[in-house]
């Protein structure tokens, strides 16, 4: 069903006329489909590994930076040679063949439970998930801001201003080089464990969201893309990790997963609007960079949360792996 969906949403949007058109197909269709693909996936693989199962989920992930560099080289392309209407249609064909691969090859290790509620609401009765969730909340309400604005940013907010193409590339950097950072931090993660990761990249992020308010030349900008690229690929793989690595029964990770990635979702639908009305008042991007830097640096926050609260239940140490 999440294939037919996404698939069919994309294409479905090369005869949209409305607004209200592009928001059912994109936002309704497309999401709903992205997400009957997304979690079982990221669920099912989980459960094929135990001491490595970061870096599997990582190498998976790896998919994304893919698509991302390829998706917009193929729009880049075909726009102006087949039109916009073809090459959504092309999009949607490629995306389809790509995701039954995908089917044919995701197999569950794990039976399903016979019974239990769609969602397992005592997870929330798990003071370290609960703080997870609500930190990744956090993280994620901030990481996309770049993937979102960067492109305008490079063409009215750095002199000299970029044209239209050149700006592109810097979409296609991020999300090419996060291919670097699925891998090492996953790696890293695999070794140190998740949340010990997950804390410093947030850190780092956010530092980085508030030092891009002074970047104000094409070089500059170009560095920062690469070296954000690969910190916030880090941060959004991270989270389904620790979603895995803190739920001791598998049976239960894919529900867990999926209600980790609904509370999140809200966070990934709002925070493109209200960095954007930000950006619109001010009239700049330093208050949705500076929104951003908080949001992320509060995340962060919540990620110590869980840290200590696992030291509380076990006697632990910081240098525990968790």
């Amino acid at each position: 069903m999440g294939i037919v969906l996404q698939a069919t949403g994309v294409m479905a949007t090369s005869v949209c006329s409305h607004y209200w058109h592009c928001f059912a197909v994109q936002d309704v269709v497309v999401g709903l489909g992205h997400s009957c693909v997304f979690c079982p996936v990221l669920a099912v693989l989980s459960t094929y590994f135990a001491k490595r199962r970061a870096l599997a989920m990582g190498l998976a992930a790896c998919g994304s930076a893919t698509g991302g560099v390829l998706f917009p080289i193929i729009v880049r392309l075909l726009l102006p040679k087949v039109g916009f209407a073809w090459t959504l249609r092309i999009t949607g064909f490629v995306q389809l063949f790509a995701l039954t691969i995908a089917l044919v090859l995701a197999k569950p290790r794990i039976k399903p439970r016979r019974s239990g509620p769609l969602i397992d609401f005592s997870a929330f009765m798990d003071i370290e998930y609960t703080l997870y969730v609500i930190a990744s909340f956090f993280t994620r309400l901030a990481v996309y801001l770049a993937y979102y604005f960067i492109a305008a940013y490079s063409q009215t907010a750095i002199h000299p201003p970029l044209a239209f193409s050149d700006s592109l590339d810097l979409v296609i950097i991020l999300n090419g080089v996060g291919f670097i950072g699925r891998v090492l931090s996953n790696c890293l993660a695999d070794c140190t464990g998740a949340i010990n990761v997950f804390v410093p990249h947030a850190l780092v992020a956010s530092m980085m969201l508030y030092y891009w308010m002074v970047v104000s030349d094409k070089l500059g900008l170009y560095a920062w893309s690469v070296l954000y690229g690969i910190i916030a690929a880090a941060i959004q793989r991270l989270f389904p990790v620790g979603v895995s690595l803190l739920t001791e029964d598998l049976s239960k990770v894919g529900s867990r997963m999926g209600m980790a990635f609904t509370v999140a979702s809200f966070a990934t639908l709002t925070g493109p609007p209200i960095t954007g009305a930000i950006i619109d008042y001010e009239g700049g991007y330093k208050g949705a960079q500076s929104f951003a830097g908080t949001t992320m640096l509060l995340g962060a926050g919540f990620l110590i949360a869980v840290k200590k609260r696992r030291m509380q239940r076990t006697g632990g140490e910081w240098t525990d792996k968790i």
